[in-house]
């Protein structure tokens, strides 16, 4: 998991990305790194690993669902 330092909870809308350098995610809150973990498996789908958009995966179950809206989400695979 990548979790944010940041707590965009004060009721205004926050421009949120997750960055993946090969080996690291990295989120952005309004243009401010605020988290970083490895990643392994890289963000393409898989049969068991895919990515999540507004919930985490706990042993299988998809679990922690966002309190809130989402707007504009945009996935992207560079060249490499």
């Amino acid at each position: 998991s990548i979790i944010s330092t940041a707590t965009p909870n004060d009721g205004n809308w926050h421009f949120i990305v997750c960055t993946y350098d090969g080996s690291n995610g990295i989120v952005y809150v309004d243009g401010t790194s605020s988290g970083t973990g490895a990643w392994a498996n890289g963000l393409a789908y898989a049969a068991t690993s895919y990515p999540r958009i507004g919930c985490r995966n706990d042993a299988g179950t998809n679990t922690a669902f966002l309190t809130g809206s989402l707007d504009d989400v945009f996935l992207k695979k560079e060249p490499l």
